[in-house]
């Protein structure tokens, strides 16, 4: 079967881009992948067919918009025999990987605005443009009724409440780890140089957040529990892309900028885990969160909001805490961790242990029975049309 797979980007530093970098080669073993995208890195193309569009500009927006109504109109064209798109991020699809719910999303804006209120023409901008995103959305999922994959249950639900959608509208497919590069041996090799990159100690306690979209992932949360904690030892790192100045600002009027770090993006966020002693993850809205998995799968303990895959992943106080988005309630349980190292170690190796049983393998091979499924639809579907179609002429 020839599967066109349309997403925007693709590499293996973080999201979605990297979900699909894991799958298409999986998906290759069976039928023939071709990607229809605007960036590809980190991609076998002697197995996977590379189709690479050039967007007219590099403004966010435009270029999403631009990719939306291209991509799918050229994988149809090139008459494949199914396509899968990302969420809304095409016109045409006759299945949907979702990763997140943009719908949610748009409630969650208001609060992050108070923090840091936008000017008249960014509000009007980003309302214009939740719009847009969310009713893509909204459409994509319900023409692929029965053919929807979500990267988690949460995700599944969300997708029912604010789309209409059934239970069996929906399948989960979680995503997976690398568990030959996410692994506790990570903590052994890395720990001790990568602090001393960053000048701390190897007594210092070290929170770890990796991403980007700072405000909306919830760092203030975590700028806030680090000024709370008791424990005055501790060290926030904010691994990712984003621009740190605001975050900067915020930390220095609490007084902790000298314990917050910013060391930037990186392609090899297990060396941030290596060197970490638990993971700190305040977000408002998550699709699934590959960083938590990742995280656990290194042995940390994970302390995350009750969202994405927090409900499958944590088990409070044995793999993680699950956390409410509030400075002092994050700052409880850090001191707790701070506090009691064997207990530390004890949720470390317990969130390891969870984090086996996620696997690229074993969301590839449920997306793979979807798309067949979706595959068969679609023909049976032409079928009828070509049947019931009158004749010529007439």
């Amino acid at each position: 079967m020839q599967i066109a797979i349309l997403i925007e980007d693709v590499s293996r530093t973080g999201g979605q881009e990297r979900v699909i970098a894991e799958l298409a080669p999986r998906l290759a073993q069976n039928h023939e992948i071709h990607l229809y995208c605007l960036t590809a890195r980190d991609i076998d193309e002697e197995l996977i067919h590379v189709h690479r569009l050039r967007a007219p500009c590099r403004f966010t927006m435009a270029r999403a918009l631009w990719f939306t109504f291209t991509a799918g109109r050229a994988a149809r064209r090139a008459g494949h025999d199914l396509l899968l798109s990302q969420g809304g991020n095409s016109l045409h699809q006759d299945a949907v990987l979702c990763h997140t719910c943009q719908a949610f999303r748009a409630t969650l804006w208001d609060a992050h605005w108070r923090l840091r209120p936008p000017t008249l023409f960014q509000r009007l901008v980003r309302r214009l443009w939740t719009r847009i995103v969310v009713n893509l959305e909204r459409r994509a999922v319900r023409a692929c009724r029965g053919h929807v994959a979500a990267v988690s249950d949460e995700l599944k639900r969300q997708l029912m409440a604010y789309h209409g959608l059934q239970d069996e509208d929906v399948v989960v497919t979680p995503n997976g780890v690398d568990h030959s590069v996410f692994h506790p041996g990570t903590r052994q090799q890395f720990r001790r140089p990568t602090r001393r990159r960053l000048g701390l100690s190897d007594q210092d306690f070290v929170v770890v957040y990796v991403g980007g979209q700072w405000l909306q992932k919830g760092v203030t949360h975590l700028i806030d529990a680090l000024a709370k904690m008791q424990h005055q030892g501790a060290h926030l790192l904010v691994v990712g892309s984003d621009d740190p100045a605001f975050f900067r600002e915020y930390a220095q009027q609490r007084a902790v900028e000298h314990r917050v770090h910013f060391p930037g993006a990186t392609p090899r966020p297990q060396e941030y885990y290596g060197a970490a002693d638990c993971l700190g993850l305040p977000t408002g809205a998550e699709g699934f969160s590959l960083v938590a998995l990742e995280a656990a799968a290194c042995g940390l303990p994970v302390l995350m909001t009750r969202v994405g895959i927090a409900g499958e992943l944590i088990q409070d106080g044995i793999t993680g805490f699950l956390i409410e988005g509030r400075g002092d309630d994050i700052a409880a349980k850090l001191d707790f961790l701070a506090e009691n190292e064997a207990r530390r170690r004890q949720m470390g190796q317990a969130a390891a242990a969870a984090a086996k049983r996620f696997s690229w393998d074993a969301q590839a091979a449920a997306l793979e029975r979807l798309l067949v499924q979706a595959a068969a639809s679609r023909e049976s579907g032409e079928a009828c049309a070509a049947t019931e179609a009158p004749p010529r002429g007439y």
